[in-house]
């Protein structure tokens, strides 16, 4: 297919564009950190998971919700870089692999978790974060409505 010169100029404007989206599509200036999962032996750490809190994320709306929201994940450990003797065996092996249901949202949405996991039951082991904001011209806080499940 032959391209005059009058449509080539469109073409690479359209080539910018799209380029310009899928720079959009993920956010990097995401105000939460990721939620990091670690392997501890006798209390201390040795290797640990990152998980993009994008990814769990819940809405509503599902094209708004995170890709594994709910969702049975396979999460791959890494090691933490230490000063050991078995360098070389930290490099051919893995360290450990989870599989786990990740969700983040509001603790008003809670129902929306307990129908992802029928017909089984759930025992919480929920951490409550409460972060406080402040109103524009008040000098008092409330607390905001977030709860994180682990």
């Amino acid at each position: 297919m032959e391209v005059s010169k009058m449509e080539e100029p469109g073409i690479q404007k359209l080539i910018t564009c799209a380029k310009e989206l899928e720079d959009l599509v993920i956010d990097p200036q995401i105000s939460v950190p990721n939620v990091i999962v670690w392997m501890l032996v006798d209390r201390e750490a040795v290797a640990f998971a990152k998980i993009p809190v994008s990814e769990i994320t819940f809405s509503t709306n599902e094209m708004r919700s995170g890709i594994d929201c709910g969702k049975l994940k396979t999460i791959y450990f890494k090691w933490i870089k230490q000063k050991r003797n078995n360098r070389k065996l930290m490099e051919q092996t893995m360290p450990s692999v989870l599989q786990a249901r990740l969700w983040f949202g509001l603790s008003e949405y809670r129902q929306f978790w307990e129908h992802s996991l029928a017909p089984g039951k759930m025992k919480y082991f929920a951490e409550l974060f409460v972060n406080e904001k402040r109103k524009l011209l008040s000098s008092t806080f409330t607390p905001t409505r977030l709860l994180y499940f682990f």
